[in-house]
């Protein structure tokens, strides 16, 4: 990881670009303060791999010892299994909002990031390849079994139907497609599931605001419907 690297804007702009484009449960304004108690690089690792996040683990604060509470079990549960080696003093800079400390963060999580999803990738191919070579022509297992029992057909299509398939191949090409769609919407499904969860949350934070502010309004309509009687009151 390179912790001692310069960004030029273009590289910051791009970073937050990026993080712009995630549905986060709260808007960055300001990245040092944001990202500083570790909530959001939680979620941001949970948008990619939903698996090693718990996100109730991490809470949201601006006490120093939460901050760090957050980022050392970001660190334990989760750096570690993603063989992200994070220094401490990175996170020390980040806690206190040190200008630059979260980007530089930033920088070495997106690279890692791509790193294992091209690994976790790879390794999906490798499985793809492990599997067409267990793929064998229907025709070549039913003349295998040639002459053991088999089981009875109930209608003549189905007799049919079993008859034509005998003289048919599993075509490795489809097979391969079929498997590939089922990898990308599995992929698409966890997104998905990331942003409900995200969005439930910000529908909770929303909620909450609401009802923060609903007595100071009530009060202020209250307030401002007094003082017209009064005045109504005065003139006559």
């Amino acid at each position: 990881m390179a912790w001692k690297l310069t960004l030029n804007n273009l590289m910051v702009e791009e970073l937050h670009t990026w993080i712009d484009s995630l549905l986060l449960s709260k808007p960055t304004t300001r990245f040092e303060r944001d990202f500083a108690d570790g909530t959001l690089v939680a979620e941001v690792i949970r948008y990619y791999f939903p698996d090693l996040i718990d996100i109730h683990n991490y809470i949201s604060s601006s006490a120093s010892k939460q901050k760090k509470d957050n980022w050392f079990t970001l660190k334990r549960k989760v750096f570690t299994r993603l063989g992200f080696d994070v220094p401490e003093a990175i996170i020390t800079d980040i806690c206190n909002a040190k200008l630059g400390s979260v980007d530089i963060f930033l920088y070495n999580l997106r690279t890692k990031i791509d790193k294992q999803l091209e690994s976790r990738t790879n390794i999906q191919k490798r499985h793809l390849a492990s599997t067409e070579q267990t793929l064998f022509p229907l025709t070549a297992v039913n003349q295998k079994h040639k002459g053991e029992p088999r089981f009875s057909t109930r209608s003549n299509v189905t007799s049919k139907s079993n008859n034509n398939l005998n003289n048919k191949w599993v075509h490795q090409s489809d097979f391969n497609e079929l498997k590939q769609q089922c990898l990308r919407q599995q992929q698409q499904l966890g997104l998905l599931l990331t942003k409900t969860h995200s969005l439930e949350h910000f529908v909770q934070l929303v909620d909450k605001r609401i009802n923060e502010f609903s007595p100071a309004i009530v009060d202020k309509r209250h307030t401002k419907h007094s003082d017209i009687l009064a005045k109504k009151q005065q003139k006559k």
